[in-house]
């Protein structure tokens, strides 16, 4: 059976730990015969670890209060806009197209 060729998609996936169990085997027998592409993705990988290392932290940071309030419902006394008259909004829609 005449087996695709690997892309770079293929490779990529196999860097995120994404790629198909029956895939898999094909990548590993492509990086073996090819150095320099099993180099990149190893340096791939650790570019990955690397940055998991600096930025998890960050998920475990509290959310800001004014993020925070962003996400909740607004007041009951919400302030009401008066409305824009037809044409000053029909004459701003002109102006952004």
């Amino acid at each position: 059976m005449n087996k695709l060729p690997i892309s770079e998609a293929d490779l990529q996936s196999c860097v995120d730990d994404a790629l198909p169990a029956a895939q898999r085997s094909d990548v590993e027998d492509y990086l073996a015969a090819h150095r320099e592409e099993a180099d990149r993705l190893r340096a791939y990988r650790s570019q990955k670890q690397a940055l998991k290392a600096l930025f998890n932290p960050v998920l475990d940071e509290a959310l800001p209060q004014n993020l925070s309030a962003l996400a909740c419902s607004p007041p009951e006394r919400a302030v009401e806009r008066p409305a824009r008259s037809f044409m000053a909004r029909w004459s701003l829609e002109r102006i952004a197209a």
